[in-house]
C-alpha cells in the first residue's frame, strides 16, 4: 500500500517512457487491487493487467488456493470462515477482499443477501461502513468485473483450482463448483441495476467448464444478452439467471445437461427455440414474465422429465402443444396471461401427476373438458378471463384436492354442480362474472376451509343458502344476481 502510495507521486505519462518490463516487475510485488487503482497512471500499467504471465505471478503473489473442500456445492458459512482464517496471513493486503470474494463465490442460501451486501456495498453485517470489505477504491462492485480476463482467470484458476493447471492438485481439477450470488435486498438490487453489469465472461473460460454445475445469478440487475459462450458450460445442471434485466434472446445453443433452467422476470424477447428439447434432462423450466412471442413449440413435448412448464406473462400465441399429454411427469403447467386461443385439449386429462394448471387470461374456447376431472392430484386449477363457454363438468368434485377454484370472467352456463361440495380442501371458489343460473347448492357450506367465495355478477336465482352466511369467509360477493 505505502509502495502503491508512492507511486501515485509519478507524474502522469512517466511510466510510458520506462522499459515495459522494469514496469511490469514492478507492479508485480503490488497488490491486484492497487494496480487496479493505478491503472489510469499509464497505458504500461493497464497493458500489465491484461497479460495472463504478468497475471498469474501477481496473483501467486497475493492468492493462497482454498482446500478443495470449500468449493464443494455443501460448503457452510462456518466452514468457510475455517478455511479463510487458516490460508490467509494477516499482513496479506489482499486478505480481506479475497475472503469476501471466496464468500461470495460460495455462497451458503442461509446468508446470501448479508455476504452479497459486505462484498457489493463494503458494509459489515449490521449496516456499518467498512473500508476493508468489498473493494473500496477501486470503484468496481465485483472482483469478477473489476479486472480485466486475464486477471480473472489467473484469480480462478489459482484460487479455486489450487494453482496454474500444471500444480493444481487432481482433487482440485475434479471437485465442481457452484456460484451462487443474489440480493434480497432491494437497495443493493437498485445499486446493481445502476451500474448495468452484464454476465462475467470468465464462466465460460476453461477454469469453469468443466466444473461449474450450479450458476444463480439471481436479482442481480445484470443487462445485456446471455452470452453464447454460456453453452461452454458442459457440466452445467441448474442455471438461474431469474429477475433480472437481460434482453435480447434465449441461446439456441444452452449446455446440453441442464436440469433446471430459470430465466423469469427479465427483458428476453423472439421465440422460444426449438432447440430446448435438446435438454433431454430438463425438469424445470421457467420462462415466465418476459416479452417472448410466437408459438409454444411442439418439440418441448419431447422433454419427458419435465416436471414445471412456466412461460406465464409472455406474448404468446397459438394454441396449446397438441402432444402436451406427452409430458406425463408434469405437475406445474403455467402458460397464463399470454394470447393463447383454441380448445382447451381433452388430453390434458393424461397428466395425472398435474397439481397446478394455469390458463387464466387467455383467449381459450370451447367448453371446459371434461376429462380435466381425471386429475386426482390437481390443487390449483384457474381458467379464468378466458371464452369459455358451456357448462361447469359435473364431476369436478372427483378433484378432492383441489384447494383453488377460479373460474371467473367466462361465458359459462348452467348450474354451479352440487358437488362442489365435496372439495373439502377448497379455500377459494371464484366463479364470478359468467352467466350461470339456477339456485346456489346449499353444499357449500361442507367448505370448512373455505375462505373465499365469489358469485357475483351471474343469474343465480332462488334465496340464497342462509348457511352460508354463517361460515367464517373472509370474503363474500354475491351482488348482481337475481336472488329472492
Amino acid at each position: 500500500k505505502r509502495q502503491a502510495d508512492t507511486l501515485c507521486l509519478i507524474p502522469m505519462g512517466a511510466f510510458d517512457e520506462l522499459p515495459a518490463e522494469l514496469v511490469r516487475n514492478c507492479f508485480a510485488w503490488i497488490a491486484p487491487l492497487e494496480t487496479l487503482r493505478l491503472r489510469t497512471l499509464s497505458r504500461r500499467i493497464a497493458l500489465c493487467l491484461a497479460d495472463s504471465h504478468f497475471a498469474y505471478l501477481n496473483m501467486a503473489r497475493f492468492v493462497e488456493p482454498v482446500l478443495p473442500i470449500s468449493i464443494a456445492t455443501t460448503t457452510t458459512s462456518d466452514q468457510l470462515d475455517q478455511t479463510n482464517k487458516s490460508d490467509y496471513d494477516q499482513s496479506d493486503p489482499f486478505e480481506s477482499t479475497v475472503t469476501n470474494i471466496t464468500r461470495l463465490v460460495l455462497l451458503d442460501p442461509a446468508d446470501g443477501a448479508d455476504q452479497l451486501r459486505t462484498a457489493i456495498m463494503g458494509e459489515s453485517a449490521d449496516g456499518e461502513e467498512s473500508n476493508d470489505c468489498g473493494l473500496g477504491d477501486a470503484g468496481d462492485w465485483l472482483f469478477l468485473y473489476a479486472f480485466p480476463p486475464a486477471m480473472q482467470e489467473a484469480y480462478a484458476s489459482i484460487r479455486l483450482c489450487g494453482g496454474s493447471n500444471n500444480n493444481s492438485s487432481a482433487a482440485a481439477k475434479k471437485s465442481k463448483l457452484a456460484l451462487r450470488m443474489w440480493s434480497s435486498q432491494a437497495s443493493v438490487t437498485r445499486r446493481l441495476v445502476k451500474t448495468r453489469v452484464t454476465i462475467p465472461p470468465i464462466l465460460s473460460s476453461p477454469t469453469f467448464s468443466s466444473r461449474l454445475v450450479t450458476l444463480q445469478l439471481h436479482a442481480l440487475g445484470l443487462a445485456g444478452l446471455i452470452p453464447a459462450t454460456i453453452t461452454n458450460l458442459t457440466a452445467l445442471q441448474i442455471l438461474d439467471l431469474a429477475r433480472n434485466k437481460l434482453s435480447g434472446e434465449i441461446p439456441r445453443a444452452l449446455p446440453p445437461n441442464l436440469s433446471h433452467l430459470e430465466l423469469n422476470a427479465n427483458n428476453l424477447s423472439g421465440r422460444i427455440p426449438e432447440s430446448l428439447a435438446l435438454l433431454s434432462d430438463l425438469k424445470s423450466l421457467n420462462l415466465e414474465s418476459n416479452k417472448l412471442a410466437g408459438r409454444i413449440p411442439d418439440t418441448l413435448c419431447s422433454l419427458k422429465n419435465l416436471e414445471l412448464l412456466a412461460l406465464a406473462s409472455n406474448n404468446l400465441s397459438g394454441s396449446l402443444p397438441t402432444g402436451i399429454a406427452k409430458l406425463s411427469n408434469l405437475t406445474r403447467l403455467d402458460v397464463s396471461y399470454n394470447s393463447l386461443g383454441g380448445p382447451i385439449p381433452a388430453d390434458i386429462g393424461s397428466l395425472v401427476n398435474l397439481r397446478s394448471l394455469a390458463l387464466s387470461g387467455n383467449c381459450f374456447s370451447g367448453i371446459i373438458p371434461p376429462e380435466i376431472c381425471r386429475l386426482f392430484n390437481l390443487e390449483s386449477l384457474l381458467l379464468s378471463d378466458n371464452n369459455l363457454g358451456g357448462e361447469i363438468p359435473e364431476d369436478i368434485g372427483n378433484l378432492v384436492n383441489l384447494f383453488s377454484l377460479n373460474l371467473m370472467g367466462n361465458s359459462l352456463t348452467g348450474p354451479l354442480p352440487r358437488s362442489v361440495g365435496l372439495l373439502f380442501e377448497l379455500r377459494d371458489l371464484a366463479v364470478s362474472f359468467n352467466k350461470l343460473s339456477g339456485n346456489v347448492p346449499i353444499e357449500i357450506v361442507h367448505l370448512l376451509q373455505l375462505k373465499t367465495l365469489s358469485l357475483d355478477d351471474n343469474q343465480f336465482t332462488g334465496k340464497f343458502p342462509a348457511g352460508i352466511l354463517n361460515m367464517k369467509l373472509m370474503h363474500l360477493s354475491i351482488e348482481n344476481n337475481l336472488f329472492d
